[in-house]
């Protein structure tokens, strides 16, 4: 029963006695025979550990199934807008850039960018912050590897010849499940030096994956001229230099960069006739050898990868620490004008994201594309292409097209809701009646009421300092005014501390009649925007940030690729009576008098609580301001004839000493 066949080590002497019996093992069967409960819980143990392995190995097994979830589709029903999207395409073109995409709410940023980025030409790596799936440094870590990782998996298995960049995934996965394990030890939390870590393996795994040339690739049959073959194939997909040119004609300058030889458009080779040499003759590949490349298939034309934040401005409300948020940005800059690896493009509506940029020193080294309402050519094609079929026979005459396009622009988004409640009321329903119309109008009403209630006349307060331009000197009364969701652009200033519910200070950034008046000078004829910072210096900063954050007005720093709607007809909304002229402090509002016509100024009607100022000229140099959609200058346009008609103070509105203005 003892003995042992547990064979000698070698060298090692016999025992005097070889039938010696040996006892090695016995205290274990001794342990097991007086502690069976022991015995039972090591195997009940074991059975769970097996279980829970065999729960692993299926749960893995499936997940290597599953195909990895990729949202950014092509939007079904995206209505074309040439002139747009060849501005994105051009942008995307050239060099790799950091692209900020700025665009008021709904005018189809979002569905422009995935008609593009949905090409086969690019693989996204989409953070849609509306939904985002991070919201501290720990989340952030985890949503770049993830995605990341997923990028170099889609090129192993979609690319041939391209496997070996699984290797590139594992190194996201062991990084992250590093960081997991020591979040999980206790020793310390995801830190700013983990999202730098993360994006110099991206770096590097980019930059092997732009030098990286597949097996399949045509290699060159000569040492004489190896670079130059390199450079005329990846220039050109159709043509080649043909074999039996002299070697002085083959020879190339200095080699291009693999960044050049991907984002650059193909150049052309201009065959030279110098004397004493040879001419390179050009030929088409596919006409040379068509059974070579029957039997070598090219390798797939590589992806470019483009990293694209939706919604950009909720970036600095979700990850409180700005060092992390320098470490993310500078990181994309060395990805785009440093290394040229990839595009980075970030879409915000809100306009003052480019501020809180330009203060992290990002906003200089990128370019700006400000997308608007479509063009009255457009929306006309969308109206006799998409709507007219939805509205039927019967309610179609009553749709004047002038009429909706006064109301609503360009904005499509705006037409559908409207044609969609015109048809269920049957044909009943008037524009001053439709829900957009509505919210625009109650909009404008509530700041005005509120910015006129409970007046602070405290002269020396630092908001009566900020309101009032160069030159004034009275003190603008202003009231609580109207709260309003707007977005985080800087969490921790103390503009955005003061701003919120938990404030008991709070008050409107502008008053009711600093909101006329500017609402006056956009209602009048053939005035389509205004200079911000013109209006800025008379009015004070604040108080028109206060219009724009208020979701009154649009802030554009650019103008966008296609000019938009023509400007109000001044016989569809006749504002009623004269206008009067006086000249602002800036210098810009004039009036031209019609030709043989002298010009008188009109007096001023001190009860009048609506500024009308002259026409503001549109040739000015800067970002403008804008309504913030056309419903919006639609609705400024009824409440200032309101405003007009009473001539007096508002009965929404308790103003106090009107004749001051």
């Amino acid at each position: 029963m003892f003995r042992s066949n547990i064979p000698r080590r070698r060298g090692q002497p016999l025992p005097n006695d070889v039938r010696k019996r040996n006892f090695f093992g016995l205290g274990e069967i001794i342990s097991v025979i007086t502690n069976p409960a022991e015995t039972v819980r090591s195997l009940t143990e074991s059975r769970r550990l097996l279980e829970e392995a065999r729960q692993e190995i299926v749960e893995n097994r499936e997940r290597a199934q599953l195909r990895p979830a990729h949202t950014f589709s092509r939007l079904p029903g995206f209505f074309p807008r040439p002139t747009e999207v060849k501005a994105v395409e051009r942008a995307l073109e050239g060099e790799p850039a950091f692209t900020v995409l700025f665009g008021a709410s709904s005018v189809g940023k979002t569905a422009l960018l995935r008609e593009v980025l949905s090409r086969p030409d690019y693989h996204v790596l989409h953070f849609d912050l509306r939904i985002a799936g991070f919201a501290d440094l720990s989340s952030l870590y985890t949503s770049l590897s993830h995605q990341m990782e997923m990028y170099f998996e889609a090129i192993s298995k979609s690319m041939k010849g391209y496997e070996e960049f699984e290797k590139e995934a594992w190194g996201f996965k062991h990084d992250r499940l590093n960081v997991e394990r020591r979040i999980t030890e206790g020793t310390s939390q995801v830190k700013v030096s983990d999202i730098a870590h993360l994006m110099e393996l991206f770096q590097s795994a980019l930059l092997k994956y732009w030098e990286f040339q597949p097996a399949g690739s045509d290699q060159p049959e000569t040492s004489q001229a190896p670079s130059h073959k390199r450079d005329v194939d990846s220039s050109s997909e159709m043509t080649h230099v043909e074999n039996g040119v002299p070697p002085q004609a083959t020879q190339a300058p200095a080699r291009r960069s693999w960044a050049s030889r991907i984002f650059r458009r193909s150049r052309k080779v201009n065959p030279e006739n110098d004397k004493g040499k040879a001419p390179e003759r050009i030929v088409e590949k596919p006409k040379q050898n068509p059974k070579k490349h029957q039997s070598e298939p090219q390798p797939p034309p590589k992806r470019i990868p483009v990293i694209f934040f939706d919604e950009a401005h909720k970036l600095p409300a979700l990850i409180r620490s700005t060092e992390a948020m320098k470490c993310l940005l500078d990181s994309m800059l060395v990805l785009t004008k440093q290394d040229r690896l990839c595009h980075v493009i970030h879409s915000t509506s809100d306009p003052f994201y480019q501020t809180w940029l330009r203060q992290l020193n990002i906003m200089q080294h990128c370019k700006i594309i400000t997308i608007g309402d479509c063009s009255k050519a457009e929306t006309r094609v969308f109206f006799q292409e998409r709507i007219l079929p939805r509205v039927p026979e019967s309610l179609r005459p009553t749709l004047d097209f002038e009429e909706l396009f006064d109301a609503f622009g360009g904005k499509l988004v705006h037409w559908q809701d409207y044609i969609t409640d015109y048809v269920n009321a049957n044909g009943k329903l008037e524009i001053q009646r439709s829900s957009h119309f509505s919210q625009a109008h109650a909009l404008l009403n509530l700041h005005i009421i509120h910015s006129a209630q409970s007046p602070t006349l405290n002269g020396d307060s630092e908001k009566s300092a900020n309101d009032n331009g160069p030159g004034s000197s009275q003190t603008t009364p202003v009231g609580s005014g109207f709260k309003i969701y707007s977005p985080l652009t800087h969490p921790h200033s103390p503009q955005v501390a003061q701003a919120t519910d938990e404030a008991p200070g709070y008050m409107s950034d502008f008053s009711a009649m600093e909101l006329l008046r500017v609402m006056s000078r956009l209602t009048q004829d053939n005035v389509h925007s205004l200079p911000y910072f013109v209006l800025c210096r008379e009015m004070g900063v604040q108080t028109i940030d206060g219009m724009v954050k208020g979701r009154i007005l649009d802030l554009r720093w650019t103008d966008p690729p296609t000019p938009e709607a023509s400007l109000p007809n001044a016989s569809s909304r006749d504002l009623g009576g004269h206008h009067h002229a006086a000249a602002n402090s800036s210098g810009t509002a004039v009036e031209v008098a019609d030709e043989g016509e002298e010009w008188m100024p009109a007096p001023e009607d001190p009860e009048s609580p609506v500024d009308r100022e002259a026409p503001v000229s549109e040739d000015f140099v800067g970002p403008r301001l804008v309504p913030i959609t056309p419903i919006m200058r639609y609705a400024m346009r009824e409440v200032v004839q309101e405003y007009q008609e009473i001539q007096s103070i508002s009965e929404y509105a308790s103003l106090a000493d009107p004749e001051e203005y």
